[in-house]
Parts: C-alpha cells; sequence; structure tokens
C-alpha cells in the first residue's frame, strides 16, 4: 500500500489541475462572450479621432506594401533560380582584384589610356553637338508645351466646368489664360 500512496496524490493533483483548468476556461469564455456582445452605448466621437483614423490606415498600408515588396522581390529571384535566368548576364563587371607587379601596372595604365582615348573618338563621332540655333525650337517646344499645361488648361477647365455658375463664360475669357501662357513660353 505505501507504493499507492504517492500515485493517489499524483492523481489528486491531476484531477484538481484538470478541474481548474475547467472553471478557468468557462470564464474566460463568459468573458469573451460578455465582450463579444455589448450593450448599445451613445457616446460623441470627436473629429479628430478620423486624422488618427487615417494615420493609422496609412500606416497599415505602408507596411503592407513592404511586405508585398519583400515578396514580389524574393518570388522573382526563386522564378529566376527556377528558370535559370541570369540577371547579370548582359552587365559589365570589373575583373577580379589580384596583385600586379609595376611592369604589369604600367602596361595595364597604357593599355586603359588607350581604351578611354578610343571611347573619347567614338563618342565624339555619335554624339550630336548642335548649336544653340539648332536647340531653340526644340527648347521652345519644351517651353510651350509646359506652359500650355501649367498656366492655360487648368483656367480653362475650371471656367468651362463651372460656366454655369459665373457670370462669364469661357467664350469671353478664353483669351486671357492663352495670352499668359505664350508671354511665359
Amino acid at each position: 500500500m505505501q507504493g499507492n500512496a504517492p500515485l493517489g496524490a499524483w492523481r489528486r493533483f491531476v484531477v484538481s489541475g484538470i478541474g481548474a483548468s475547467f472553471v478557468l476556461e468557462a470564464l474566460t469564455f463568459a468573458l469573451i462572450a460578455s465582450a463579444a456582445a455589448p450593450e448599445q452605448a451613445f457616446a460623441y466621437v470627436d473629429p479628430s479621432v478620423m486624422t488618427y483614423t487615417i494615420q493609422a490606415v496609412a500606416g497599415v498600408a505602408v507596411a503592407l506594401s513592404a511586405v508585398a515588396g519583400v515578396f514580389f522581390r524574393r518570388s522573382r529571384k526563386a522564378l529566376f533560380r527556377l528558370l535559370k535566368i541570369d540577371e547579370n548576364a548582359n552587365k559589365e563587371t570589373d575583373p577580379p582584384l589580384r596583385r600586379v607587379d609595376a611592369a604589369e601596372a604600367t602596361k595595364l595604365d597604357a593599355e586603359a589610356k588607350e581604351a578611354k582615348a578610343n571611347q573619347a573618338a567614338a563618342r565624339k563621332q555619335t554624339t550630336w553637338n548642335p548649336t544653340w540655333r539648332q536647340r531653340l525650337p526644340y527648347a521652345l517646344l519644351i517651353a510651350l508645351a509646359f506652359c500650355f499645361t501649367v498656366f492655360v488648361v487648368p483656367p480653362i477647365e475650371i471656367v468651362g466646368g463651372n460656366e454655369a455658375s459665373l457670370t462669364f463664360g469661357l467664350a469671353e475669357i478664353w483669351w486671357i489664360p492663352v495670352l499668359f501662357g505664350a508671354i511665359a513660353t
């Protein structure tokens, strides 16, 4: 009988632990159930709360976009490995580092200077070096596009869209933004 005494204490401990666990689970369920169905409450919500809400939503959006970026970058790498595509296939890379003695260094310097001179000569042959008279039409075209987009279209769009509520119409004022855009150009 003496061998069973410690076993009986162990059984009582386990049974009491299971009973306590059931009671704790029942209390937790009751607490969650009472929080899940609250009574209706009427309260004033300050409008400034929406600014915090917008910031929180924006923060979540930024975090999710960062996670998506990491996911897409890693999945792209995995897909490239699977399809055996080398991202660095057409990239120019420097040769690996190695020790060079003085004679070889002067030879490599001369080769580098010659290659640089050849590149400069090739660049001179292919580079378009216009005079200011040749560049002027392109500059005017760019300035005209900018001034038309910034100074002409917005006022005409605003007046044209609200003509019914204004005392003047687009027919009376169209020349003002056009003239200003031409002067600005």
